[in-house]
């Protein structure tokens, strides 16, 4: 599953933290986090460019403050 998200580091702490999953990888702009068959990609919704179907919809949906 690949969500975007605003705040990496925040998104990160929740997952982790909160959820139980494992961090498996990372990089600048995005990490994989892991539990036994399933995996979350969180990806800074920075990478995403204009054409792209949730560019518009940065700020619609839920917001974990």
């Amino acid at each position: 599953m690949k969500l975007y998200v605003n705040d990496i580091e925040k998104s990160l702490l929740f997952y982790e933290e909160v959820i139980g999953l494992k961090l498996y990888k990372r990089n600048m702009h995005a990490v994989r986090l892991n539990h036994d068959q399933f995996s979350l990609l969180l990806a800074s919704d920075s990478t995403l460019n204009e054409n792209h179907y949730f560019y518009d919809r940065k700020e619609r949906g839920m917001a974990l403050n």
